[in-house]
């Protein structure tokens, strides 16, 4: 991701230092949303401030509750070209 481009590391190295720093836990799912445009606006508006950002996550279906479903972070980065 980001780090590896930035570090010039490639996808083992960012994927080893990941393994590393959460010891082995891995998400069971991850979603990437396409809020570019959205971030972008905000930014060049003088209204970004990524502590403020409210995100709500609305299940398309009811999920149940034996599902024990939990959000651990959600993580916000501005893509640039």
């Amino acid at each position: 991701a980001y780090q590896g481009h930035a570090r010039e590391l490639g996808v083992d190295e960012v994927f080893e230092l990941n393994r590393i720093a959460t010891r082995g836990l891995l998400p069971d799912l991850t979603f990437v949303l396409e809020i570019t445009k959205i971030i972008d606006s905000l930014h060049l508006a003088g209204n970004l401030n990524a502590s403020q950002i409210h995100v709500r996550l609305v299940p398309r279906n009811p999920v149940p509750a034996e599902a024990q479903v939990s959000i651990g972070r959600i993580s916000i980065f501005r893509q640039s070209n």
